[in-house]
C-alpha cells in the first residue's frame, strides 16, 4: 500500500520497489537489469568492491597500528556502509568519496557519514507502525510535525543525488569517456532521446533505491 509516508521518501511512488505493475514499472524494471545488474555491471563492481575492500583492511591496519597496545577497536558496520556506498558512487556515478589526508584513516568518507545520516532519518519512520500513515487527521495537521521530519531527510538525499546527476551531467557535456559509461550517464542519454520518460526524477528514483537497498542491508 502506498502509506503517505512512503509516498513522501518513493519520488511519490516513482521508486521501482513500490511503483505500481504497468509500462513504467516494467521499463524501470528492465532499465535497473540491464544497467545495474547485467554480467558487464557486476563484473564491473566486482573489481570496485576488491579495490575497496583493499582500502578498508589497510585504514584499518593503519588504525591498530597507530594504537598504544597495537589493537584498536572497529565499528565494523560503519566501514562496511561505507563500502557499499563507495561501489555503488563509482558504478551508478563513476566517482569516489572525497577522502583526504585529514580524513584518510577514518572510518566513514563525508559522503558516506552523510548517506548515513539520511538512512538513520528516514528508516525509523518507514519500518514501524505509524499511526500518521493510518489517521488522515494527523497529517493534515503534521501531529508530532513527521512530514517535516520526513521531508527534511529527503531533501538531504535528493540533494545528495542530484549533485552526482549534475557532476556526471557536466562531465557529459565536457566530453567525458564515453566507453566506460555509469550507469547515470546511460540514463542522461537516453533523456536526450526521451526526456519525457527518463526525467531527472525518474533517475533519481532508481538510483536513490539502488543506494537505499544496499547501504540498508549492509546495516543488518
Amino acid at each position: 500500500p502506498h502509506f503517505p509516508s512512503i509516498r513522501l521518501v518513493s519520488f511519490d511512488g516513482a521508486m521501482l520497489s513500490v511503483s505500481s505493475y504497468g509500462p513504467y514499472w516494467r521499463n524501470l524494471r528492465r532499465v535497473a537489469a540491464v544497467q545495474l545488474l547485467s554480467a558487464h555491471r557486476v563484473a564491473c563492481m566486482s573489481s570496485v568492491i576488491s579495490a575497496e575492500v583493499r582500502a578498508m583492511v589497510r585504514r584499518m591496519s593503519r588504525a591498530a597500528a597507530a594504537a598504544p597496545d597495537g589493537a584498536a577497536r572497529i565499528q565494523l558496520k560503519r566501514r562496511l556502509f561505507e563500502v557499499s556506498l563507495s561501489v555503488l558512487m563509482e558504478t551508478i556515478a563513476q566517482t569516489k568519496t572525497s577522502r583526504t589526508e585529514a580524513n584518510a584513516d577514518t572510518d566513514m568518507s563525508p559522503e558516506a557519514h552523510e548517506f548515513k545520516q539520511i538512512v538513520d532519518l528516514i528508516v525509523p519512520h518507514l519500518g514501524t507502525a505509524n499511526l500518521w500513515d493510518y489517521l488522515p487527521v494527523l497529517q493534515w495537521f503534521d501531529v508530532f510535525g513527521m512530514r517535516n521530519k520526513i521531508m527534511a531527510a529527503v531533501s538531504r538525499r535528493d540533494a545528495f543525488l542530484r549533485r552526482l546527476i549534475d557532476a556526471e551531467r557536466q562531465r557529459l557535456d565536457d566530453g567525458g569517456d564515453s566507453d566506460k559509461k555509469s550507469m547515470i550517464a546511460v540514463l542522461l542519454s537516453l533523456q536526450k532521446s526521451e526526456p519525457e520518460l527518463y526525467t531527472d526524477t525518474m533517475i533519481m528514483a532508481l538510483c536513490g533505491v539502488s543506494f537505499s537497498s544496499s547501504t540498508f542491508f549492509s546495516e543488518q
